[in-house]
């Protein structure tokens, strides 16, 4: 621990070596301009005293511009002198102009770039303003605080990235980052954060990095609250002990996240996020009375006031609307009480049931988590691992994935689900594949490990995909108090908002907020407390909020329209 401690000793005084040698390549620079400038106008005034001494006037600007052509050795000869005086004059200027030309101008562009350098360090903050209230502490880069970072610009909510390297500094600069220029192990890069005024502070290194971090901030912000993210379970304990307010554990949230999708085995509503009182479900339509008919001949509203929001099929989301078809391999999306849903399920409960066990592709930290959240479920699982110390039990089946009698014996022929879990997106896709031509039917949940491959895998043939960075920025930006907003599953938020002035006094049938926007409203609150599901023939009241759910994208086009 005393090792970083040393490095960033040593970078601080490299970094005020660096800021020292810059001031004195700009002194170099203004020096050597306001010499030449000076040179230039002794010269032409030499210059026209000599021409007077031949008796011969010439307008002013003939002296700067006989100076300049003279100190370059341009040797024009258009301006001349006949007599010694002005030879002479001539003989000086030149071997002044050599020394500017030949001796100084070189030694000013070797230091160029590194003026360039310190003018563009400059550009970068090394302190937020004192007046910054509220905003998000952020102190790596990474798929994380990319996503997040897109979360809080939508939110209007302000932050800062805290970086050590001025050249990484300026490029996130010149992308349209909120940057400050620090070291994560001194207390006093976090004052100069406004860490103590700030709302969260998000540490998503290594488990090392963050601990000295979370231990250096808490220092400086005693009732901040501190998120860190870890990689290993034992680290937990250790990044608490450092002063984190919470910590996530990222392969335990994606195996939990992963184990909630498994509904392949049943046609049951499982809840998979809530926003206060309002609940989000997805329940699997296959092989339920519900195939072949669209929502309006479903009579779902009718049956159980529950709220069909959108639905997933292979992988796509779509918003739902009366004349949404549902098919074999559609998985609906509900939204209600658990009441609402409960009545669902009892409906539902007869159709679509598999005993069979759940596959699990990895036995790595996000494989056993997923494996230890499906036992908490009830549900039975195999998996398949490649490396035979990762095989704890008789739920374990050693083999490579690749291999069609590995997975055969595993029971791919008839798992309803196959979870892959594997730290490698390249090969997920691979799997994806593999499984999809091996079983066309049967419900895949892939892992992603960088965002950009999620719709990758989809086309490959996964039904769900999660990717470790929208389920750790998702998990930071639900801790934010008053965000009001909470990311249910990849890429679709639930949110609430003020009635709109635009939309007061308007039914939800008038305003038709699905076409305009994409967003479906699932509950109204008002001083009387929450509505689900309110009736579209529901005028909206001007003290009230409303909750809605859609994508990214349809959340991003609703404030566009209506929220100023």
């Amino acid at each position: 621990m005393n090792e970083p401690a040393h490095n960033s000793q040593s970078s601080g005084w490299l970094r005020e070596l660096m800021v020292r040698s810059r001031q004195r390549h700009v002194t170099f620079l203004r020096r050597y301009l306001g010499y030449l400038s000076l040179t230039v106008l002794i010269s032409s005034v030499l210059f026209h005293l000599a021409m007077s001494v031949e008796g011969r006037e010439q307008v002013w600007w003939i002296g700067p511009y006989w100076t300049v052509s003279t100190m370059t050795t341009l040797g024009l000869g258009d301006v001349s002198f006949n007599m010694w005086p002005g030879q002479l004059l001539t003989a000086l200027v030149v071997m002044v102009g050599l020394v500017f030309m030949l001796v100084l101008l070189p030694l000013l562009l070797v230091r160029f770039p590194q003026w360039v350098e310190a003018k563009g360090a400059s550009r970068v903050r090394k302190e937020m303003p004192e007046e910054l209230t509220g905003h998000v502490v952020l102190t790596h880069r990474d798929p994380i605080t990319q996503y997040l970072v897109e979360r809080l610009v939508l939110y209007g909510t302000p932050y800062v990235l805290i970086v050590s390297d001025i050249e990484e500094a300026l490029k996130l600069t010149d992308l349209g980052w909120s940057v400050m220029v620090g070291d994560l192990d001194s207390p006093d890069t976090y004052r100069a954060a406004r860490l103590d005024q700030a709302s969260l502070m998000a540490a998503t290194g290594t488990d090392v990095r963050n601990s000295n971090a979370v231990f250096t901030a808490r220092g400086v912000a005693p009732d901040v609250s501190i998120l860190s993210t870890a990689d290993r379970a034992m680290s937990t304990e250790v990044l608490q002990l450092a002063g984190s307010t919470r910590v996530v554990q990222l392969s335990s949230l994606m195996g939990r996240g992963l184990a909630r999708r498994v509904i392949g085995g049943d046609a049951q509503a499982h809840v998979i996020g809530r926003f206060g009182e309002v609940l989000v479900a997805e329940a699997n339509a296959a092989r339920t009375p519900l195939v072949g008919k669209n929502l309006m001949e479903s009579n779902l509203r009718d049956l159980v006031d529950v709220s069909v929001v959108g639905k997933w099929e292979r992988g796509d989301f779509e918003i739902a609307g009366p004349e949404t078809e549902i098919g074999p391999h559609t998985v609906l999306m509900l939204a209600g009480t658990r009441e609402q849903l409960l009545d669902y399920s009892a409906i539902m409960a007869i159709y679509n049931v598999s005993a069979e066990p759940i596959l699990v592709i990895g036995g790595g930290r996000v494989g056993r988590a997923t494996a230890q959240a499906l036992s908490n479920r009830g549900i039975d699982y195999r998996v398949v691992e490649s490396k035979r110390e990762r095989c704890l039990d008789e739920h374990f089946v050693q083999g490579d994935a690749a291999d069609p009698a590995v997975l055969e014996s595993a029971g791919i022929k008839k798992a309803p689900t196959v979870i892959i879990t594997i730290h490698d997106d390249d090969m997920n896709i691979f799997l994806s594949l593999y499984v999809r031509r091996l079983r066309p039917d049967v419900h895949i949940v892939s892992r992603a490990t960088f965002n950009k491959n999620v719709e990758t895998l989809h086309r490959a043939g996964a039904d769900f995909v999660l990717s470790t960075a929208s389920m750790g920025a998702s998990a930071i930006f639900n801790l934010l108090e008053g965000s009001g907003s909470v990311t249910i599953t990849e890429g679709l938020e639930i949110f609430q908002v003020p009635v709109p002035s635009r939309l007061v006094g308007r039914t939800l049938s008038e305003s038709d907020l699905r076409r305009e926007t994409g967003c479906t409203v699932v509950a109204l609150k008002t001083i009387e407390g929450m509505r689900t599901n309110p009736n579209p023939a529901l005028q909206l009241p001007a003290e009230a909020d409303i909750v809605l759910i859609g994508t990214r994208e349809s959340e991003a086009s609703f404030f566009a329209r209506y929220v100023e």
